[in-house]
């Protein structure tokens, strides 16, 4: 699977919740809710012919048994969401603010560093198991496959255009 053509009419595993079958809509593929513990079978019948899921749910249910190719599309991303109430924030002083945001900054960057390293290192475990990763390099059109996402979610959500712009301003 190189570009959303690739997986157009195709059952596509999804989780059952409305942005994750957006999504997989967007991918071009037929949204297909299977439990988890029945994907290794679902995906050897045929039932679906692919899935989406983490690297580490994939390693750890060692899908790789049953599916030989894995395409890096970086669909999504792993955050560290730090929530403090607005009232509390305001009631900070500029400087108080200004240390925090430094700090959880900081902490950000080498969050993202771990989730870097140990992505490449479950990356190197699946291909020693025999899959196949495909990125760009290989011809993975991952512009393609953010246009075809991004248009079925802003037009199956509505309400998230805003958010959606906010995200995709971020380089």
């Amino acid at each position: 699977m190189k570009t959303p053509a690739d997986l157009a009419g195709k059952p596509f595993r999804a989780v059952p919740l409305e942005l994750w079958v957006s999504m997989v809509k967007g991918f071009g593929a037929i949204p297909t809710p299977v439990e988890v513990a029945e994907l290794p079978t679902a995906l050897m019948t045929g039932v679906v012919v692919g899935q989406e899921n983490p690297l580490t749910m994939i390693a750890s249910n060692n899908l790789n048994e049953v599916q030989s190719h894995l395409s890096m599309t970086g669909h999504m991303r792993a955050v560290l969401a730090v929530f403090v109430n607005e009232e509390v924030w305001q009631g900070l002083t500029e400087e108080q603010r200004t240390s925090i945001t430094k700090v959880l900054d900081e902490e950000a960057d080498k969050s993202l560093q771990m989730a870097t390293e140990s992505e490449a290192k479950l990356v190197e475990d699946l291909k020693g198991r025999g899959m196949t990763v495909i990125t760009e390099a290989d011809g993975l059109d991952i512009a393609a496959f953010r246009q075809k996402v991004s248009a079925q979610i802003k037009h199956d959500f509505p309400n998230f255009e805003g958010l959606l712009g906010q995200i995709e301003a971020v380089k």
